[in-house]
């Protein structure tokens, strides 16, 4: 039985490891950042920055309640 297990333990070993996906600069993009948030004076809305290293950022506004959100 010990040998049986030294057996396996040896094959896992010798089992190549997964390999992850390389990141290329046009995943980059999609990297995203909150920036700044701001709440209205009423409470009802909040606006807040969405930061991308594509630079293709937006500013959205969101109903408090999380029913719909404005880009």
């Amino acid at each position: 039985m010990r040998n049986l297990l030294v057996l396996l333990g040896l094959g896992a070993m010798l089992l190549p490891a997964q390999t992850k996906p390389l990141l290329t600069p046009k995943d980059y993009g999609q990297f995203e950042t909150l920036g700044q948030m701001h709440l209205s004076p009423d409470g009802k809305w909040v606006a807040y920055a969405v930061i991308r290293s594509s630079r293709d950022n937006e500013l959205r506004i969101t109903d408090a309640a999380g029913a719909s959100t404005k880009a």
